[in-house]
């Protein structure tokens, strides 16, 4: 299964990631690349295999306080402000 550029352009929209033209000949590449090895994987004969359900270990961190963004830091980042807020799209009419 080939990836082609139109599709990655797509997801870049979907995404709000910008790409050149030279990336996304390398983001085409590189998909195209990691499809192609799920394809081999499909092939694995896994009939004899027992899945799997959960992880086989619980893995804690300890919690940390730290520091945290500046509320304009947190502004520059958003795609639209109002009022020094987020701006988003409603989620309900």
């Amino acid at each position: 299964m080939a990836i082609d550029k139109e599709t990655v352009e797509y997801v870049s929209r979907l995404a709000k990631i910008r790409l050149n033209a030279k990336e996304l000949g390398e983001y085409t590449n590189q998909l195209d690349d990691i499809l192609d090895h799920i394809k081999v994987l499909e092939g694995v004969d896994t009939k004899d295999v027992e899945p799997q359900y959960g992880i086989l270990q619980t893995v804690m961190r300890e919690d940390k306080i730290a520091d945290s963004l500046e509320h304009s830091q947190v502004l520059q980042n958003a795609p639209d402000v109002e009022d020094e807020y987020i701006k988003v799209k409603p989620v309900l009419e």
